[in-house]
């Protein structure tokens, strides 16, 4: 598959409000800061800020490993995914991945997003990328029929197939609602069972150009990143085990990397 850029878009910053919200019995909400970045994979990085790097240390740093199996580069991996979802990538045509850079060279992304665009720079497919904190990961694609482009009023149902919290059964569904557009961000994912009240998840947030001293600011605002969201995890659960919630240990992991 040929997919060429002729104007790579500047990497973006979303200060998102991330919300979680279990239903059921016993619940639990929260609502917590973090920073995403948003960048075109569609060729190599070249106009990184200073303070963020590819596969090097850094105050932030992107690591091809930290996606899917991290056998392979970003652009290697988009392509790789664009190829096996069959997803209708032109000449042009733009993919970026929403993902919280590793800070100080500790990583962890609850979620990650693939948004592939057309040549009209409509969003036409969506790959989200969950992995859980046994550092399982699993994907799922998100689109519509024959690829047509998502908007707000859509919603792409998935049936759940990985592991995510101790307190929720592995099976349900999955319903995830998209509205991106050039200023803003807000994605929901919205999980139903047949025997508890589920979860309502939301990323929410405004873009902003990316630059060194963006990623100074959040990173006194938002001290240590993702290890910050790795310990507001364990303190959540913790809530829920203290309120009686159902513990359940972690299974295999399926062995099929992709839902679609």
């Amino acid at each position: 598959m040929n997919i060429t850029s002729p104007i790579k878009p500047p990497p973006q910053l979303l200060r998102a409000d991330v919300f979680h919200g279990r239903k059921g019995k016993i619940k639990n909400a929260f609502t917590y800061k973090t920073d995403y970045v948003l960048l075109d994979v569609t060729q190599e990085s070249t106009s990184w800020p200073t303070a963020m790097s590819h596969n090097r240390f850094n105050l932030w740093t992107i690591r091809d490993t930290d996606y899917g199996q991290g056998n392979t580069t970003l652009q290697a991996y988009a392509h790789q995914l664009a190829n096996e979802c069959a997803i209708p990538v032109q000449a042009h045509a733009h993919i970026q991945l929403l993902t919280m850079p590793a800070c100080l060279g500790f990583s962890f992304n609850p979620i990650s997003f693939w948004l592939f665009k057309n040549k009209h720079g409509q969003l036409i497919a969506i790959v989200a990328e969950v992995t859980n904190v046994g550092r399982d990961r699993h994907s799922y694609l998100c689109k519509n029929a024959h690829f047509s482009p998502i908007t707000s009023k859509d919603t792409i149902s998935i049936d759940k197939a990985m592991h995510v919290s101790p307190y929720q059964p592995l099976h349900g569904r999955y319903e995830f609602q998209f509205d991106v557009n050039e200023s803003t961000v807000n994605i929901g994912i919205f999980y139903t069972n047949p025997t508890e009240g589920g979860m309502v998840a939301k990323l929410a947030g405004h873009l902003a150009p990316l630059s060194t001293k963006e990623i100074i600011i959040s990173s006194l605002r938002l001290p240590f990143g993702a290890l910050r969201v790795m310990f507001l995890i364990y303190f959540q659960a913790l809530k829920l085990k203290m309120k009686g919630a159902h513990f359940r240990r972690r299974p295999t992991p399926p062995a099929q990397e992709l839902s679609k």
